[in-house]
């Protein structure tokens, strides 16, 4: 059993939710383990799930739902190779699958409306663009199916990537762990405060 399997089967059984901090935990692990190949130069970087084309097609919209500004965007946290090890590890292939297959078809679209794909529009059209996808996607006016399934997975692992990356805890949302300090009185160490 796959370690996908396993999560699924649990929470069925139990029916319990998962708890904020576990999934934060599991995707802090999950940034730990790919930022080793976030830092591999281009030309020796692989990737798990997905194609270098559509990697870079990820990146680019990763970074126009969070780009950088005085504090880092989606790239600089590595989101794109934080959405490569969900779609190869964690989501079911039917839905990886869905994901790539409305990633393709929002870049032949744009590719027949200006005669080249999106990794080759300029950084205006191409937020224009993303913007515009956005609204329909959020209005549900998009009418390909798959098209509005990949934006919004997009964006939704663009935004847990980042946000549970080191930099976005830290940076953004000023989280430094579960730390918290208790003073237990009596019922601990004399006049000490416990640290956990």
């Amino acid at each position: 059993m796959d370690r996908r399997q396993l999560i699924k089967s649990l929470l069925a059984t139990s029916s319990l939710a998962m708890s904020p901090s576990l999934l934060a935990q599991m995707t802090m692990n999950a940034h730990k383990h790919h930022m080793a190949q976030k830092d591999s130069d281009d030309k020796t970087r692989t990737f798990k799930f997905l194609s270098k084309n559509e990697a870079h097609l990820v990146s680019k919209i990763s970074e126009i739902i969070i780009p950088r500004t005085d504090t880092p965007g989606a790239n600089d946290v590595g989101v794109t190779e934080f959405i490569d090890l969900m779609l190869a590890d964690w989501y079911d292939d039917k839905d990886s699958w869905y994901f790539i297959e409305g990633l393709r078809r929002y870049d032949r679209r744009l590719t027949q409306k200006h005669y080249r794909n999106l990794s080759l529009l300029s950084a205006e059209k191409s937020k224009a663009e993303i913007t515009l996808l956005d609204s329909q996607v959020m209005q549900n006016k998009e009418e390909e199916p798959s098209i509005q399934y990949f934006y919004k997975r997009i964006k939704e692992l663009t935004l847990i990537g980042f946000y549970t990356s080191e930099q976005g805890m830290e940076n953004e949302l000023n989280y430094s762990g579960p730390i918290a300090e208790f003073n237990f009185g009596k019922s601990g160490p004399p006049g000490s405060f416990t640290r956990y």
